[in-house]
């Protein structure tokens, strides 16, 4: 583990990244069974942190445990393992590709544009999964409730 005060800081770093998983640092520290005060000394890697403490906060948003606690460093997909475990739940390429050609062709003839690229992306991976779950049913993705998505995703404010 090297220097304690270093691998704090930096377990603070992930933590704090985990806990923009939530839908608030306030549901990040109910789901950790800490007050935000004491979650805020976590992210700042001032205080000794339980590993139940994380386990439940890795948990709460499907992170990965051990990457959160410094065990893997590289991985990939660490804050959305599921998209990693289940064939249907996996990222099709070839609906991906679609994706991002009707999103680019779509915003270009709308003159839209995304306020953020962490908006870019949830609306990716939202009309993703939307095209999928169209593609087990009879019928298919229509491509005005995509423009439809699309715009209401790039609304500011």
């Amino acid at each position: 583990m090297g220097n304690p005060e270093i691998y704090r800081k930096q377990l603070g770093q992930r933590i704090q990244k985990v806990v923009g998983q939530y839908s608030s640092k306030s549901a990040a520290a109910e789901a950790a069974g800490i007050t935000v005060e004491q979650l805020n000394k976590w992210c700042k890697g001032s205080v000794k942190v339980p590993v139940e403490g994380l386990n439940s906060l890795s948990e709460g948003c499907n992170s990965s445990f051990a990457w959160l606690c410094g065990a893997e460093e590289n991985r990939e997909n660490v804050l959305y393992p599921e998209f990693n475990t289940t064939q249907e739940q996996r990222i099709d390429p070839d609906v991906l590709k679609s994706v991002l050609s009707s999103v680019i062709e779509i915003m270009q003839e709308e003159e839209l544009q995304m306020t953020s690229p962490d908006k870019f992306s949830e609306l990716i991976f939202a009309l993703h999964d939307y095209i999928k779950s169209q593609a087990g049913e009879k019928t298919s993705a229509n491509v005005d409730s995509m423009a439809t998505i699309i715009r209401l995703a790039t609304r500011q404010g």
